[in-house]
């Protein structure tokens, strides 16, 4: 008689909910992600992480870093070839006290193509990282925002070492991260990007990884 192969009861409900760090095996077909952002050490150095964590999973992702402003970072993924790309990612930050004075002209040029999708920080993208460690919801300034987070990563200025402790912490609470930052969004809703401090929509780039056959839309601002 043939074994009965089929998985016990309950099993594919939980996979269902497992962590960023546990998608494993997926059949689909493998989806291409390329992220262009404004720091050369920091967000390459996070994003190969993540790409560490998510090595079984069903995605590729290609960091693309640039030097420049907001605007001129989307207008290379404008003008990129991205033939066989699945999601196109710009991330930048807003800054302060003082935002990027063409702020409003990289958000024009994103909403004018609809294929590239935002994920952006306000004050910075280390507030993002800030949120694997704790939870913050009051005003911060891009300064601020760096000197909380060397408390949590002290070589912060340097590439992130997976083979670091605190790094190693870091990524391991990404879940909890997505969650911070999820509770900083009913304040933020109704203002625009510039007034939304603390705010990251980096956590929209995290669940697409997360769930790539369920790929979400990108923030729009």
């Amino acid at each position: 008689m043939a074994r009965d192969r089929r998985p016990p009861k309950g099993v594919a409900a939980r996979r269902g909910s497992e962590r960023l760090t546990r998608t494993e095996g997926s059949r689909q077909p493998r989806r291409t992600y390329v992220l262009f952002c404004e720091g050369k050490r920091t967000e390459p150095s996070y994003f190969e992480g993540i790409r560490r964590q998510l090595r079984r999973a069903a995605v590729d992702i290609r960091v693309r870093p640039q030097v420049g402003s907001p605007s001129r970072l989307v207008r290379h993924a404008v003008r990129a070839d991205l033939d066989g790309v699945d999601e196109v990612w710009c991330l930048f930050d807003v800054e302060a006290p003082e935002p990027h004075g063409d702020l409003n002209e990289a958000l024009r040029l994103a909403a004018g193509n609809p294929a590239i999708r935002l994920a952006v920080s306000n004050p910075c993208f280390e507030l993002w990282l800030l949120l694997h460690f704790e939870d913050w919801r009051s005003y911060l300034t891009s300064a601020d925002a760096r000197t909380k987070l060397t408390a949590w990563l002290p070589n912060i200025g340097k590439h992130l070492d997976a083979r670091d402790r605190a790094v190693a912490l870091m990524f391991d609470q990404v879940d909890a991260a997505i969650n911070r930052a999820v509770r900083l969004e009913p304040d933020a809703a109704a203002s625009t990007i510039t007034k939304r401090n603390p705010s990251t929509s980096v956590r929209e780039l995290l669940l697409s990884l997360h769930s790539p056959s369920d790929a979400r839309q990108g923030t729009r601002h």
